[in-house]
């Protein structure tokens, strides 16, 4: 069911693991032959990139990738008139929706939606009630639109690591929608999948960022566009509320932000191992259930998760 966002700013601070236990492997829950999918969304300049790395280094993971490199690829195979979004910023994609829709090209922005009712509608319906201006709402279609475009590539790459090398694995980029997470959430059941929204509240110290971060011959560029990205925010925080998906907020110093994202992760793991065991608890014993017939089924050693392909 839908649920409110447990957000990072305002998590219950009686979890005891800090930075400086996580160092040396204190704090953290027993994850031995476990695999993890940390997934790391928010707008841009929320800081993702920055913390990404600090993250994967403090719980062993041995990759990460960016969801603007998948983009970048998927550039080389996909010609700009295939798929117009694929080719433009995040925040510049919903500039697109005008000549798409005066082009009558309404079925390329449904396929990249993945929509099936009437576009316009369908997205409305599902856009936070907060975007009542019509840029903000084509900014937000723009940006499902093109989040959407390099899924199927994440998939593979998702599929790759976890199934193939059978590795744990981080993803960071604003590509990372809750809702987008909550569907590996369902794709990857035998893996401890944790998913976090990072945003900065406060709009000048998220303009600021952009301006200190970006490279300087596009700092205009996104000037012009901070709107565009405020508006992605807020529909990222409103889906993240909708699904239940932790909120770090990142208004404050490097190391404050690291603490607030090592405790939603670990107080995450926490939960999941805790529902884990309460279940395996509830399970009557392993001769009961093979007398039942109800044992798991194995072919050649391989299960049948891993002959899933996902489309």
């Amino acid at each position: 069911g839908r649920g409110r966002g447990r957000r990072g700013g305002q998590m219950d601070s009686g979890c005891s693991s800090s930075l400086s236990g996580l160092k040396d492997g204190k704090g953290l829950p027993d994850l031995r032959d476990r695999r993890i999918l940390i997934l790391l969304g928010g707008p841009t300049a929320s800081g993702k990139t920055t913390v990404s790395s600090f993250l994967a280094n403090r719980l062993g993971i041995p990759m990460c990738i960016n969801t603007d490199v998948i983009r970048q690829v998927m550039r080389f195979f996909v010609p700009k008139e295939d798929n117009t979004f694929l080719h433009l910023g995040t925040y510049e994609a919903g500039e697109e929706l005008n000549r798409v829709r005066a082009a009558s090209h309404m079925k390329e922005l449904r396929e990249a939606c993945q929509l099936t009712e009437d576009t316009g509608s369908a997205c409305e319906s599902y856009i936070s009630p907060e975007l009542t201006d019509t840029a903000e709402q084509e900014a937000v279609i723009g940006f499902i639109a093109q989040a959407n475009s390099i899924r199927n590539l994440t998939d593979y790459l998702v599929d790759w690591q976890t199934r193939v090398r059978r590795d744990s694995l981080l993803i960071e980029g604003v590509h990372l929608t809750p809702s987008l997470m909550r569907h590996y959430r369902l794709a990857y059941p035998s893996f401890i999948v944790v998913p976090v929204i990072m945003c900065v509240r406060d709009e000048e110290t998220h303009l600021s960022r952009i301006m200190k971060e970006r490279p300087s011959d596009r700092v205009e560029t996104y000037r012009q566009r901070f709107a565009a990205i405020r508006s992605i925010q807020k529909q990222l925080i409103f889906e993240a509320t909708e699904l239940d998906v932790d909120i770090v907020f990142n208004d404050t110093p490097l190391d404050a932000t690291k603490e607030q994202l090592v405790l939603s992760v670990i107080a995450q793991l926490d939960r999941i191992l805790q529902r884990e065991q309460s279940q395996k608890e509830k399970q009557p014993p392993q001769e009961e259930r093979d007398v039942c017939g109800g044992g798991a089924q194995k072919e050649q050693g391989q299960t049948e998760e891993e002959k899933q392909v996902l489309s």
